[in-house]
């Protein structure tokens, strides 16, 4: 959905109000650590991780995302950039992961389906055949630098299959 130039105003502003707000602990255990304890190997667990981070960067390299989340999508919706909201990562990186996971189960989320400034997309990771709240929510988008994960459970939002 494209924006006009004025609801794109209003909602950099909004981003200005809200900078910050979403931010989250991070977990006491690695990434490899709760992939392991979902059922995945070690070797598993260790290459899911290493290239969730590593696509992570590339994904932001090649969106040019330099600004915080909430400034990039206003220049995603002004047409200004072309890739970058919350879904393309999520999508990116389950086309980059989906291919390394044996023994869990990747599945695209969506929280606040409809809600247009509420809306966000991530990618869960689970255990085989177990439902979403078992598994760790991997959001390249929410951080401007770096990969967050969190326990599905533990997260602020409240995730379903896509």
């Amino acid at each position: 959905m494209k924006l006009d130039l004025r609801q794109g105003i209003v909602l950099f502003i909004v981003a200005l109000l809200f900078l910050g707000c979403a931010k989250i602990q991070k977990p006491s255990k690695t990434l490899e650590e709760l992939l392991v304890e979902l059922g995945a190997s070690k070797q598993e667990a260790s290459l899911i991780s290493q290239n969730a981070y590593m696509q992570t960067k590339i994904l932001k390299t090649k969106y040019g995302v330099n600004l915080h989340p909430i400034l990039h999508n206003t220049l995603v919706n002004l047409g200004l950039k072309s890739r970058g909201l919350c879904w393309h990562y999520a999508h990116d990186l389950y086309d980059a992961l989906a291919p390394l996971v044996v023994n869990l189960d990747a599945v695209i989320v969506v929280a606040n389906l409809g809600s247009w400034l509420r809306e966000h997309s991530a990618l869960v990771l689970t255990c085989k055949g177990c439902e979403i709240d078992k598994g760790v929510v991997l959001d390249a988008w929410r951080d401007k630098d770096s990969l967050i994960y969190i326990p599905v459970k533990q997260d602020v939002y409240s995730w379903r299959r896509r």
